[in-house]
Protein backbone atom coordinates (compact mmCIF):
# COMPACT_ATOMS: atom_id res chain seq x y z
CA UNK A 1 0.00 0.00 0.00
CA UNK A 2 1.09 3.58 -0.94
CA UNK A 3 0.51 6.77 0.98
CA UNK A 4 0.57 10.71 -0.11
CA UNK A 5 2.55 12.20 2.16
CA UNK A 6 0.42 15.95 1.38
CA UNK A 7 -2.80 14.82 1.69
CA UNK A 8 -2.63 10.97 3.37
CA UNK A 9 -4.18 9.83 0.41
CA UNK A 10 -4.08 5.91 0.49
CA UNK A 11 -3.96 3.46 -2.66
CA UNK A 12 -3.56 -0.27 -2.44
CA UNK A 13 -2.20 -0.19 -6.17
CA UNK A 14 1.51 -0.48 -6.06
CA UNK A 15 1.74 0.41 -9.55
CA UNK A 16 1.40 4.13 -8.76
CA UNK A 17 3.47 6.79 -8.24
CA UNK A 18 1.91 10.31 -7.63
CA UNK A 19 -0.49 11.07 -5.90
CA UNK A 20 -4.07 11.30 -7.71
CA UNK A 21 -5.38 14.44 -5.91
CA UNK A 22 -2.22 16.61 -5.96
CA UNK A 23 0.55 14.82 -7.86
CA UNK A 24 2.72 14.09 -5.17
CA UNK A 25 5.10 11.46 -5.45
CA UNK A 26 3.71 8.39 -3.33
CA UNK A 27 5.50 6.57 -0.45
CA UNK A 28 4.95 2.71 0.31
CA UNK A 29 3.39 2.52 3.98
CA UNK A 30 6.50 -0.14 4.69
CA UNK A 31 8.76 2.60 4.64
CA UNK A 32 6.73 4.77 7.44
CA UNK A 33 6.40 3.19 10.88
CA UNK A 34 3.01 2.83 11.84
CA UNK A 35 2.70 4.68 15.32
CA UNK A 36 5.52 7.32 14.55
CA UNK A 37 4.95 10.94 14.09
CA UNK A 38 4.88 10.96 9.90
CA UNK A 39 6.86 14.02 8.54
CA UNK A 40 4.50 16.90 7.61
CA UNK A 41 4.64 18.49 4.51
CA UNK A 42 2.92 22.09 4.45
CA UNK A 43 -0.01 21.45 3.18
CA UNK A 44 -0.68 23.28 -0.36
CA UNK A 45 -3.95 24.23 -1.34
CA UNK A 46 -5.69 22.10 -3.75
CA UNK A 47 -6.19 23.16 -7.39
CA UNK A 48 -9.52 24.00 -8.17
CA UNK A 49 -9.36 21.86 -11.23
CA UNK A 50 -6.74 19.22 -10.16
CA UNK A 51 -4.75 17.87 -13.36
CA UNK A 52 -4.59 14.11 -12.89
CA UNK A 53 -0.43 13.98 -14.02
CA UNK A 54 1.02 10.83 -15.42
CA UNK A 55 4.27 9.40 -15.68
CA UNK A 56 3.78 9.90 -19.68
CA UNK A 57 2.63 13.55 -18.68
CA UNK A 58 5.39 14.70 -16.52
CA UNK A 59 8.11 13.94 -19.33
CA UNK A 60 6.00 15.38 -21.87
CA UNK A 61 6.61 18.78 -20.08
CA UNK A 62 10.09 19.85 -21.65
CA UNK A 63 8.32 19.08 -24.97
CA UNK A 64 5.57 21.39 -24.30
CA UNK A 65 8.20 23.91 -23.14
CA UNK A 66 9.68 23.19 -26.92
CA UNK A 67 6.40 23.68 -28.38
CA UNK A 68 5.45 27.19 -26.76
CA UNK A 69 8.59 28.43 -27.85
CA UNK A 70 8.08 27.05 -31.76
CA UNK A 71 4.63 28.53 -30.96
CA UNK A 72 6.30 31.83 -30.54
CA UNK A 73 8.55 31.67 -33.14
CA UNK A 74 5.89 31.18 -35.62
CA UNK A 75 3.95 33.98 -34.43
CA UNK A 76 6.56 36.39 -34.79
CA UNK A 77 7.41 34.95 -38.16
CA UNK A 78 3.63 35.54 -39.47
CA UNK A 79 3.19 39.02 -37.89
CA UNK A 80 6.73 40.15 -39.36
CA UNK A 81 5.14 38.52 -43.10
CA UNK A 82 2.28 40.09 -42.45
CA UNK A 83 3.60 43.72 -42.13
CA UNK A 84 5.88 42.74 -44.70
CA UNK A 85 3.14 41.98 -47.46
CA UNK A 86 1.02 45.53 -45.95
CA UNK A 87 4.29 47.46 -46.92
CA UNK A 88 4.44 45.77 -50.18
CA UNK A 89 0.91 46.47 -51.05
CA UNK A 90 1.27 50.02 -50.08
CA UNK A 91 3.96 50.69 -51.98
CA UNK A 92 2.33 49.16 -55.13
CA UNK A 93 -0.59 51.03 -54.29
CA UNK A 94 1.15 54.97 -54.52
CA UNK A 95 3.72 53.69 -56.97
CA UNK A 96 0.31 52.75 -59.72
CA UNK A 97 -1.08 56.14 -58.33
CA UNK A 98 2.30 57.99 -59.35
CA UNK A 99 2.40 55.97 -63.22
CA UNK A 100 -1.29 56.61 -63.59
CA UNK A 101 -1.03 60.88 -62.69
CA UNK A 102 1.74 60.54 -64.79
CA UNK A 103 -0.34 59.09 -67.87
CA UNK A 104 -2.56 61.12 -67.41
CA UNK A 105 -0.50 64.46 -67.61
CA UNK A 106 1.15 63.65 -71.17
CA UNK A 107 -1.80 62.23 -72.81
CA UNK A 108 -3.70 65.62 -72.07
CA UNK A 109 -0.45 67.28 -73.69
CA UNK A 110 -1.68 66.59 -77.17
CA UNK A 111 -5.17 67.65 -76.82
CA UNK A 112 -4.45 70.88 -75.00
CA UNK A 113 -2.42 71.63 -78.43
CA UNK A 114 -4.52 70.09 -80.84
CA UNK A 115 -7.54 71.85 -79.29
CA UNK A 116 -6.45 75.06 -77.51
CA UNK A 117 -2.94 76.19 -78.54
CA UNK A 118 -2.91 75.21 -81.95
CA UNK A 119 -4.48 77.02 -84.81
CA UNK A 120 -5.00 75.63 -88.10
CA UNK A 121 -2.58 76.67 -90.89
CA UNK A 122 -4.83 78.42 -93.59
CA UNK A 123 -4.33 76.21 -97.15
CA UNK A 124 -1.83 78.07 -99.70
CA UNK A 125 -3.46 78.42 -103.19
CA UNK A 126 -0.77 77.63 -105.50
CA UNK A 127 -0.07 80.51 -108.36
CA UNK A 128 -2.14 80.17 -111.73
CA UNK A 129 -0.04 78.42 -114.21
CA UNK A 130 -0.09 79.34 -117.74
CA UNK A 131 -2.17 77.57 -120.17
CA UNK A 132 1.08 75.60 -121.64
CA UNK A 133 0.55 72.06 -123.12
CA UNK A 134 2.11 69.11 -121.91
CA UNK A 135 4.20 71.39 -119.57
CA UNK A 136 7.01 69.25 -117.53
CA UNK A 137 9.36 71.97 -115.66
CA UNK A 138 11.69 71.47 -113.93
CA UNK A 139 14.71 73.95 -112.13
CA UNK A 140 18.12 73.70 -110.73
CA UNK A 141 18.36 74.06 -107.12
CA UNK A 142 19.46 77.32 -106.74
CA UNK A 143 18.13 80.72 -104.37
CA UNK A 144 14.49 81.25 -105.35
CA UNK A 145 14.64 78.98 -108.62
CA UNK A 146 10.79 78.14 -107.53
CA UNK A 147 9.73 81.61 -108.22
CA UNK A 148 12.28 82.36 -111.16
CA UNK A 149 10.85 78.93 -112.99
CA UNK A 150 7.21 80.35 -112.14
CA UNK A 151 8.00 83.97 -113.70
CA UNK A 152 9.88 82.52 -116.90
CA UNK A 153 7.00 79.70 -117.23
CA UNK A 154 4.46 82.53 -117.60
CA UNK A 155 6.61 84.66 -119.68
CA UNK A 156 6.88 82.09 -122.30
CA UNK A 157 2.97 81.82 -122.40
CA UNK A 158 3.13 85.07 -123.18
CA UNK A 159 5.49 84.43 -125.91
CA UNK A 160 3.27 81.69 -127.51
CA UNK A 161 0.60 83.66 -127.49
CA UNK A 162 1.58 86.69 -129.15
CA UNK A 163 3.14 85.11 -131.46
CA UNK A 164 -0.29 82.92 -132.33
CA UNK A 165 -2.15 85.70 -132.53
CA UNK A 166 -0.10 87.35 -134.64
CA UNK A 167 0.64 90.18 -132.64
CA UNK A 168 3.76 91.77 -134.02
CA UNK A 169 4.21 94.73 -131.81
CA UNK A 170 3.81 92.63 -128.37
CA UNK A 171 5.83 89.79 -129.36
CA UNK A 172 8.63 92.41 -130.19
CA UNK A 173 8.53 93.83 -126.43
CA UNK A 174 9.24 90.20 -125.51
CA UNK A 175 12.48 90.86 -126.66
CA UNK A 176 15.81 92.38 -125.43
CA UNK A 177 17.91 95.33 -127.32
CA UNK A 178 20.72 92.64 -128.13
CA UNK A 179 19.25 89.08 -129.02
CA UNK A 180 21.64 86.15 -129.93
CA UNK A 181 18.65 85.18 -132.59
CA UNK A 182 19.40 81.57 -134.19
CA UNK A 183 22.62 82.60 -135.96
CA UNK A 184 23.11 86.36 -135.65
CA UNK A 185 24.90 86.85 -132.46
CA UNK A 186 23.79 89.90 -130.87
CA UNK A 187 20.92 91.17 -133.16
CA UNK A 188 18.87 94.28 -132.60
CA UNK A 189 15.28 93.80 -130.92
CA UNK A 190 14.63 95.87 -134.63
CA UNK A 191 15.89 92.81 -136.71
CA UNK A 192 13.89 90.31 -134.64
CA UNK A 193 10.79 92.22 -135.30
CA UNK A 194 11.34 92.19 -139.39
CA UNK A 195 12.43 88.42 -139.34
CA UNK A 196 9.02 87.81 -137.54
CA UNK A 197 7.18 90.15 -139.56
CA UNK A 198 8.47 88.05 -142.98
CA UNK A 199 7.11 84.93 -141.57
CA UNK A 200 3.46 86.66 -140.12
CA UNK A 201 2.91 87.93 -143.78
CA UNK A 202 3.05 84.72 -145.68
CA UNK A 203 0.63 82.79 -143.05
CA UNK A 204 -2.72 84.05 -141.46
CA UNK A 205 -2.98 81.29 -138.58
CA UNK A 206 -0.32 80.13 -136.38
CA UNK A 207 -0.69 77.65 -133.70
CA UNK A 208 2.12 76.65 -131.65
CA UNK A 209 2.57 73.67 -128.95
CA UNK A 210 4.93 73.78 -126.24
CA UNK A 211 5.79 70.68 -124.13
CA UNK A 212 8.68 68.89 -121.83
CA UNK A 213 9.84 72.35 -120.30
CA UNK A 214 13.09 72.52 -118.63
CA UNK A 215 13.96 75.66 -117.10
CA UNK A 216 17.26 76.58 -115.49
CA UNK A 217 17.89 79.20 -113.07
CA UNK A 218 20.98 80.82 -113.84
CA UNK A 219 21.46 83.39 -111.32
CA UNK A 220 18.78 85.56 -109.77
CA UNK A 221 17.92 87.50 -113.07
CA UNK A 222 18.70 84.99 -115.79
CA UNK A 223 17.57 81.88 -116.75
CA UNK A 224 17.46 79.22 -119.71
CA UNK A 225 14.31 77.50 -121.01
CA UNK A 226 14.24 74.21 -123.12
CA UNK A 227 11.32 73.20 -124.40
CA UNK A 228 9.61 71.15 -127.46
CA UNK A 229 7.94 73.12 -130.07
CA UNK A 230 5.55 71.84 -132.93
CA UNK A 231 4.13 74.07 -135.14
CA UNK A 232 1.35 74.28 -137.84
CA UNK A 233 1.31 77.18 -140.54
CA UNK A 234 -1.43 77.91 -142.71
CA UNK A 235 -2.43 80.45 -144.69
CA UNK A 236 -0.76 80.99 -148.52
CA UNK A 237 1.61 77.94 -147.80
CA UNK A 238 1.18 75.52 -144.99
CA UNK A 239 3.94 74.70 -142.83
CA UNK A 240 4.33 72.14 -139.87
CA UNK A 241 7.27 70.53 -137.74
CA UNK A 242 8.57 69.86 -134.37
CA UNK A 243 11.96 70.84 -132.77
CA UNK A 244 13.66 71.33 -129.53
CA UNK A 245 13.96 75.31 -129.18
CA UNK A 246 16.28 76.99 -126.57
CA UNK A 247 15.32 80.62 -124.94
CA UNK A 248 17.88 82.86 -123.11
CA UNK A 249 16.08 84.83 -120.64
CA UNK A 250 17.07 88.22 -118.40
CA UNK A 251 15.07 90.23 -115.81
CA UNK A 252 15.54 93.63 -117.11
CA UNK A 253 13.69 96.47 -115.03
CA UNK A 254 11.17 93.40 -113.16
CA UNK A 255 10.39 91.96 -116.54
CA UNK A 256 11.59 88.70 -118.17
CA UNK A 257 12.89 89.53 -121.80
CA UNK A 258 14.46 87.00 -124.42
CA UNK A 259 17.86 87.54 -125.09
CA UNK A 260 18.81 84.21 -127.23
CA UNK A 261 16.61 81.96 -129.27
CA UNK A 262 17.86 79.13 -131.61
CA UNK A 263 16.39 75.75 -132.69
CA UNK A 264 18.94 72.95 -130.97
CA UNK A 265 17.68 69.94 -132.51
CA UNK A 266 14.69 68.70 -135.10
CA UNK A 267 12.70 66.37 -134.39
Amino acid sequence: MKQCPACRSQYTDDTLKFCLQDGTPLVSLGDVGYGETETVVSSRALPTNPVIPFESDVLAVPAKKQNTGLIVAVTVMSTLLLFGMIAAGYYISTRGGRQETSRVNVNAVPYIAANENVRPTPPTTPSPTPPLSNVNVNTSQTPDSGEISREVTKAIAGWKSETESLDLDSLAERYADSVDYYHNNRASREFVKDDKDRAFSRYDSINLEISNIKITANTSDTATAEFDKAWVFDGDGHSEGKVRSRLTLKKVAGKWLISGEQDIKVY
